[in-house]
């Protein structure tokens, strides 16, 4: 009886070589879905972030405008418009440099 150093041949490295790369390509796509998942998540998240600041936004001008349709009638709102250089642009409201005080 003799012993050999391959009692199966290359069958067995081959196999064995061939799960190492199913487990491994698996491994790395079960991470990429994982991170598309994740940004996907994110992105959502910053999507409805940017509708709540553009919201705001909105209402901001309309408040600018309203204070500057109001100073010169009103002295406060003057003052303010005055103190922060508040200005109409394209129908909203701008805001210029403020003069250093």
């Amino acid at each position: 009886m003799t012993t050999s150093s391959q009692p199966h041949g290359p069958f067995l490295p081959l196999l064995l070589f061939g799960l190492s790369l199913v487990l491994f390509f698996g491994w790395q796509i079960h991470l990429i879905r994982e991170r598309n998942a994740a940004l996907r998540t994110t992105m959502e998240k910053r999507v409805e972030a940017r509708s709540r600041a553009e919201q705001f936004l909105k209402k901001f001008e309309q408040v600018a405008t309203d204070v500057i349709r109001l100073a010169p009638e009103d002295e406060a709102a003057g003052a303010i418009v005055k103190k922060y250089g508040i200005s109409l642009r394209n129908g909203a409201a701008a805001q210029t440099e403020a003069p250093a005080e």
